[in-house]
């Protein structure tokens, strides 16, 4: 088994008769401040071979087009929590449809927080702050190329 399918070689070495192919390989995270940061397809690929999601947050469909857009997570926009997690750690953040994860945020609240900020009508409250998500590759087209 490998970690890139035959299918993607093929196409990359069909591509590089054409053009300079300057790397190629998967983004698993970065290193920021002496911590990891996971990338997005980090999570996806672990759950494709059958790894489940633990540090996260499952967010409605409103709330993920909003983070594509680079924008942080509301609560009007929480669905439930993966744990553990914690307030101030990195967070994946999952579509609801589908559970694939679309970006990486910090959690900025506590996971017994919530209720009382229902409780008080604060649904506007940014909840999870965007650090990474997979809408960058359509908003900044030269985000990878060095």
């Amino acid at each position: 088994m490998t970690l890139i399918p035959k299918e993607l070689t093929e196409l990359l070495a069909n591509l590089s008769k054409n053009a300079n192919v300057l790397r190629s390989g998967f983004l698993c995270g970065w290193i920021h401040k002496n911590r990891f940061i996971p990338a997005p397809h980090l999570f996806n690929l672990s759950r494709r071979y059958g790894f489940g999601h633990g540090c996260s947050v499952v967010v409605k469909s409103q709330g993920v087009k909003a983070f594509l857009y680079g924008n942080d997570i509301l609560l009007s926009s929480f669905d439930h929590f993966i744990p553990p997690i914690k307030k101030g750690e990195y967070v994946a953040v999952l579509d609801s449809s589908d559970m694939y994860v679309v970006g990486v945020g910090v959690l900025l609240i506590a996971e017994d927080e919530v209720e009382q900020l229902i409780r008080e009508g604060k649904m506007l409250t940014a909840i999870i702050k965007n650090v990474f998500d997979l809408g960058v590759h359509i908003r900044n087209e030269k985000f990878f190329i060095y």
